[in-house]
């Protein structure tokens, strides 16, 4: 694909790859949308495609996958081949492999400004030598991005990062596409779902999701409300024993897998109450997209989602440690009318914080702070 006209400012974003995980939806969404507004942006991938591949050239975005070994010399060679023919007027890495995989050749091709941004403290929160490595690091970046407050101390009192360089940018959603729910029972119908209560969640089955906890609260629930479901979209290794324990649990009949999806925006209609369960976390895009579609969440008090659901409207937290307790607060919100209110404040506050539009602004500022400064005056 053609980078297009070289006299516009160029934003290239770097990720691992282009699959189904948040980090990879936001970094393409942001794409588009700068896109959309006149700038050239593009995206490297540096291991490998995936399913976002087909949003970017839908939209026109040029990407590139790399491939090769990071510890080649030839690896270097060709990144910086790559970066002086795209020609970035900022290089945007999302975590710690695309900072470490690219500076080095980036300051050999002389690229001028460098935007870093942290997801989570996930794979960080026990490898002292990731928070040495990020720390050092981030004297390379311009900018040094967080998507949640919650996760300041993290970055400036373990890894080190200056606080001069902290910016926090709150992921960001597309309020058009993410409107409230209106047909509910047509949603359910187009994926098989049975009626009832339904509580949605999305992500790998892996075990810092934490699903299984969330299984057991779904049996606490129907104990005291049998018309409360699961319903959990996505895949992987933790599938057939989270199937298992269902079954264990005498709750299979009640939790529907749903399996990957490409675009989630025609699922969350069939949803009550969309839950977060896991270990950690930064802010998830898919609790935007269901706050959006005017779901209350409810979710462990990780990453941002204590000052998402700070004031209590928009739906409440759970400790992961007492599944009775979460059974008795899913069964409380099936109960009540108190889930269709907090849904309505769902979509208020996502309209407020933490849309799209609200997010790409943000970052431009950073991008090309002196353009920005020269655009307001």
């Amino acid at each position: 694909m053609s980078e297009g006209d070289t006299s516009r400012p160029h934003i290239v974003q770097v990720v691992l790859a282009l699959g189904r995980g948040g980090l990879e939806s936001m970094a393409t969404q942001l794409a588009i949308a700068l896109h959309r507004r006149g700038y050239r942006s593009s995206v490297i991938a540096l291991d490998e495609g995936g399913e976002q591949e087909d949003a970017l050239r839908d939209a026109g975005v040029p990407y590139h996958i790399f491939g090769g070994s990071f510890r080649s010399p030839a690896y270097h060679r060709r990144m910086i081949s790559l970066l002086r023919a795209v020609q970035p007027t900022v290089l945007h890495t999302h975590n710690l492999a695309p900072l470490l995989r690219i500076v080095v050749a980036g300051k050999l091709a002389r690229v001028g400004r460098y935007v870093h941004t942290e997801h989570s403290t996930n794979y960080m929160d026990e490898r002292s030598d990731y928070h040495r490595m990020l720390g050092w690091l981030s004297w390379f970046t311009d900018a040094f991005v967080l998507v949640g407050q919650q996760l300041t101390p993290f970055y400036t009192d373990r890894v080190r990062v200056p606080r001069k360089k902290l910016s926090v940018i709150p992921n960001g959603i597309d309020l058009d596409r993410f409107q409230p729910v209106r047909d509910r029972p047509r949603a359910r119908q187009a994926l098989g779902i049975p009626d009832g209560f339904i509580v949605g969640s999305a992500g790998r089955l892996a075990p810092e999701k934490n699903y299984g906890f969330l299984i057991r609260g779904i049996a606490q629930a129907r104990q005291i409300n049998p018309r409360v479901r699961l319903a959990l979209v996505g895949d992987g290794a933790e599938r057939a024993s989270l199937e298992q324990l269902a079954e264990e649990l005498g709750v299979a009949d009640a939790v529907s897998f749903l399996g990957w999806h490409r675009d989630v925006a025609h699922l969350l209609p069939a949803f009550d109450l969309f839950a977060i369960s896991s270990l950690g976390e930064g802010l998830p895009l898919a609790v935007l997209e269901a706050m959006a579609c005017g779901i209350p969440v409810i979710s462990t008090p990780v990453g941002e989602m204590p000052s998402v659901l700070a004031s209590g409207r928009a739906g409440r937290l759970f400790d992961h440690g007492n599944d009775q307790d979460l059974g008795r607060l899913i069964a409380e919100l099936a109960t009540s009318n108190v889930a269709e209110q907090m849904g309505h404040a769902a979509r208020a506050l996502v309209e407020e914080r933490y849309s799209s539009d609200r997010m790409v602004e943000r970052y431009v500022a950073l991008y090309l702070p002196r353009q920005t400064t020269a655009l307001a005056s």
